[in-house]
This record gives structure tokens, C-alpha cells and sequence, in this order.
């Protein structure tokens, strides 16, 4: 019994990440982030991303250098497509005074792929489970039809 519930919750994870990689994509495409630095260290590169919709500025070139501004925006566009097809993921989100950054890295670029076994991640969903229900009236047929109707 503990095994299946183990992997319900991986599997929940696992979905959670990959959705949020695609709202990054999304933001991506859009503009709302952007590429804001490279991280280089030994084995591996990972890229972090901000913009107007966490509270950093969107990056440009000086003096609006058009192919400067464009290698930005293919950049943008490459990282988005890696996120798509789960290249790499979020690995860190950093938060400084006024604003946070989102890094991005994966096996493409030489980081291992973020894995979705943390034990603290896991404390999480099973809290979120027991609290959820004792404050919110929640339809029981409703909630076991959805989850019949993921699980196929």
C-alpha cells in the first residue's frame, strides 16, 4: 500500500514540473522572460531567466543593436523548446532583494536531469493532501472522477 501511494505522489510531481516548465516555455515565447545570465562550472552550463513578470527587467542590448536584441530572442526561443520537450527544467529559483530568477539546466547541457524525489517535496503533497480536505468542502465523487479520469 505504501509503494502505490509513493508513486501517486512521484507521479503527481512529476506532472506538477512539467507544467510549470511549460508555463516557463510560454512565458518565454511571450517575452514575459528572458534570458538574464549563463552559468558555466565544471561538467555543466545552466541559464538563468527573469523578466517584467517576476520583477526584473527584460534584457536588451546597448544602444539596440538589432542581431544583439535577435540573438536574445533565438536564445529565448531555443530555451523555450528545450523546456518543451523536456531537454531541461527548472533546477533552482533564486531570490534576491527586489527581484528572483529562475535557472534552467538538464542533461543536454551537461547538468543531471532535476529529479522529483525530494523528500521534502513529498512531506508537502501528503500535508497539502490532509489540510486541503479539512478546510474545503470537496465533492468526494467529483474528486475520485478526477482522479480516475487522470490516471487513464
Amino acid at each position: 500500500m505504501e509503494e502505490t501511494g509513493k508513486f501517486e505522489e512521484n507521479e503527481e510531481l512529476i506532472v506538477l514540473q512539467k507544467y510549470i516548465n511549460y508555463i516557463i516555455a510560454i512565458l518565454l515565447l511571450t517575452g514575459q522572460l528572458t534570458i538574464t545570465g549563463v552559468f558555466v562550472k565544471s561538467g555543466g552550463i545552466s541559464f538563468s531567466l527573469g523578466g517584467p513578470i517576476i520583477g526584473s527587467d527584460r534584457i536588451e542590448a546597448r544602444q539596440g543593436k538589432k542581431t544583439v536584441n535577435l540573438l536574445i530572442g533565438v536564445i529565448d526561443i531555443i530555451l523555450a523548446l528545450l523546456l518543451l520537450a523536456e531537454q531541461i527544467g527548472i533546477s533552482s529559483v533564486v531570490i534576491s532583494a527586489q527581484k528572483f530568477f529562475i535557472n534552467v539546466t538538464g542533461p543536454i547541457l551537461g547538468e543531471p536531469k532535476v529529479g522529483v524525489t525530494a523528500p521534502i517535496l513529498q512531506g508537502n503533497v501528503r500535508a497539502l493532501n490532509q489540510i486541503v480536505p479539512e478546510h474545503l468542502k470537496i465533492d468526494e465523487k467529483k474528486l475520485e472522477n478526477l482522479a480516475g479520469e487522470r490516471k487513464q
